[in-house]
């Protein structure tokens, strides 16, 4: 059953920062002296290093419409970027821990992660995040993840990389990486979707030592910033405020957002409310999570669709498979019962024709023997009429009537052995007539079975439509019950969020279930023109039994033999 959740966007960039800033307190001179530097500057994933993932080129297929961006169909990019190591300030703990175990959770939901850990300058991160903004181009899905000291300037944000040392407010623009030019690098791909979290304790570590020679443009915690269309931003607490570094392994707002990130079927607001929730809670209220939309589709990471969802089309799936098998099976059958009548009515012709042509020769041999008959009857008048010539000889007359005698005796022999091969003609005929009965009888047999097998397949074809009838009514009786659902749905309004997505699950639910009967119909068509083919080759078969059945008629006719001369004396 596809359900609102299904609609997942095709065109996304999540653009995910997080600042993970350490809550502590500015070293002293001799503190920041004996700081151990422990940078590892461009540690990449690797089973997706940074430099073969940035300058592999993506296909663009979809752009964007009027209609809500369906973000499902492309592909997922990940940058994902942890800064701990600091060398002018103190490390912090978590970032690089955030970062290996939020690139591993997009991994598990479809994202290509590119990772860079404890950046020393801004020409590092600028060029990972152009090359990011160029793999973005044509719509595919993205997202950006930072962890790591960031500051608020003069309302400017400002992402902080490791080997950094600020001594003065103008090294700021210089030093560090302005958020809006991650902001404008996505832009500039023109992607519907762009998803901005920045999660960080906030306090500017920088703050002290650039607190003297300030005219007051350092201000505490980030700054709000405005959000593009298409695009949602995420702060770990309002902004002006501070956040939490946590106790754990990852900051209190990574921690939860790593634990529903990978939830199926949850969108990222539902997603972001639960985030909200667990901090808040963590916390006692002291961070709350805040953001700020303007998305116009929706992003769901490890996809819209819930586990019922996944049976229903495994279900239709296998339906679909089964009811393909059977016209296979179907259409099987039918081709060798074609085979098999155009087997039959081939053997029948080529006895047919080798009956006729036996019964051809055999008339031609009795025509001959005929023909020598007559000749002969006609040399014995022309000896009888010379021998009555001569009659005046007594002599000749009587060796002339004794010639005669054993000439009639003669023909007499020859009338018996004629006589003879009329009766062998005769057995003959009627061996011939006893084999078109034992070739009719055959030919009854095979219509028989012929009629009983198209019986069968008209009853498996009705069982068929009946079948197919019995689902149309359940699937118009699942409409009638999304109906109901429908004016169920239409009392609760009091909850606008709750309201919009029981509509959209009704829509899509009625073009389901619309697409089902479209589906059982054809079906059913499909099966009545099996049956109409099947009748139309019923027909056929019954032509040619007629034709086969004027054939031997036209045979015994013209095998009936011709009844011979007889010359008298």
């Amino acid at each position: 059953m596809k359900r609102l959740g299904s609609f997942v966007p095709s065109v996304t960039i999540v653009c995910v920062v997080t600042f993970l800033v350490g809550c502590v307190d500015m070293p002293t001179v001799a503190e920041r002296g004996s700081t151990t530097r422990t940078v590892n500057q461009g540690g990449s994933d690797t089973s997706n290093t940074y430099s073969g993932a940035l300058n592999s080129s993506s296909d663009p297929t979809t752009k964007i419409g009027k209609s809500a961006p369906d973000y499902s169909q492309h592909q997922r990019y990940a940058l994902v970027i942890g800064n701990s190591a600091y060398s002018k300030v103190p490390s912090l703990v978590n970032p690089v821990n955030d970062a290996r175990d939020l690139a591993d959770a997009l991994k598990k939901v479809g994202f290509q992660v590119t990772k860079l850990e404890n950046a020393e300058d801004k020409k590092v991160m600028k060029q990972a995040i152009r090359d990011f903004g160029a793999r973005l181009q044509g719509g595919n899905t993205g997202l950006f993840y930072y962890s790591g000291h960031g500051m608020q300037v003069k309302g400017e944000n400002y992402l902080i990389p490791t080997n950094v040392d600020l001594h003065q407010e103008a090294d700021v623009e210089d030093e560090t990486l302005n958020v809006n030019y991650l902001l404008q690098t996505i832009d500039g791909a023109h992607n519907s979707l762009a998803v901005v979290i920045l999660d960080a304790c906030r306090d500017n570590p920088f703050a002290r030592s650039l607190s003297s020679g300030s005219r007051g443009g350092f201000t505490r915690g980030l700054a709000k910033m405005e959000s593009p269309a298409g695009t949602i931003l995420v702060f770990a607490t309002a902004p002006g405020n501070t956040a939490e570094d946590g106790n754990g392994r990852n900051g209190t707002f990574t921690k939860y957002l790593l634990q529903h990130l990978p939830t199926p079927g949850l969108n990222i607001e539902s997603m972001l409310k639960r985030v909200r929730n667990g901090v808040m809670a963590e916390t006692i209220r002291s961070q709350v999570p805040w953001d700020q939309s303007s998305l116009t589709g929706e992003f769901c990471f490890a996809g819209c669709a819930t586990p019922e969802d996944t049976v229903e089309k495994e279900r239709i799936a296998t339906e679909k498979e089964n009811i393909k098998k059977r016209q296979e099976t179907l259409e099987q059958k039918d081709r060798e019962l074609r085979e098999r009548e155009t087997h039959q009515t081939s053997e029948v012709q080529q006895t047919l024709a080798t009956e006729q042509e036996r019964l051809r020769k055999d008339r031609e041999d009795l025509e001959q023997k005929r023909q020598e008959m007559e000749s002969r009857l006609l040399a014995a008048k022309a000896a009888e009429e010379q021998v009555a010539s001569q009659r005046k000889n007594a002599d000749i007359d009587k060796v002339a009537q004794q010639a005669l005698a054993i000439e009639q005796e003669r023909i007499h022999k020859e009338r018996e052995d004629l006589e003879q091969k009329r009766q062998e003609i005769r057995l003959l005929a009627a061996t011939a007539a006893e084999e078109q009965v034992t070739l009719q009888r055959k030919n009854a047999d095979i219509d028989k079975v012929t009629q009983q097998t198209l019986a069968a397949e008209q009853e498996r074809l009705r069982k068929e439509r009946e079948d197919l009838e019995q689902k149309r009514q359940e699937a118009e009786a699942r409409l009638v019950a999304a109906k109901t659902a429908e004016e169920q749905v239409a009392l609760q309004r009091k909850n606008v969020d709750t309201d919009k997505i029981a509509q959209r699950t009704l829509a899509t639910e009625q073009e389901r279930l619309r697409k089902e009967r479209e589906e059982l119909e054809q079906k059913r068509q499909e099966a009545e023109a099996r049956l109409a083919a099947a009748k139309t080759a019923e027909e056929k078969a019954t032509q040619e039994q007629v034709a086969l059945q004027r054939s031997r008629e036209i045979t015994q006719t013209v095998s009936r033999p011709s009844a011979p001369a007889v010359v008298g004396f």
